[in-house]
């Protein structure tokens, strides 16, 4: 179910980003937008409190999507 939480996340993100501050954390449980909250504790409290043991998933509403790029080989240490 978590995959299907953080597609939702990521379907819903720039609709997030234009109502919500940024640094501010959504929730989703069940593949739905529940709220945002102004902590990452206050969003993993009313997560417990409503999935009721269901998966759920957290995720900071940010200004720009985060991007690494990694150029030449990866070299194994």
């Amino acid at each position: 179910m978590n995959k299907e939480n953080r597609l939702a996340f990521y379907a819903e993100q720039s609709r997030l980003k234009g109502i919500y501050p940024t640094a501010y954390f959504a929730l989703f449980i069940g593949a739905a937008f529940v709220g945002a909250y102004p902590t990452y504790e206050a969003a993993l409290d009313e997560g417990y409190t409503q999935a009721e043991g269901a998966d759920f998933f957290v995720k900071q509403i940010e200004a720009e999507t985060e991007v690494h790029c990694i150029v030449g080989p990866v070299v194994a240490s």
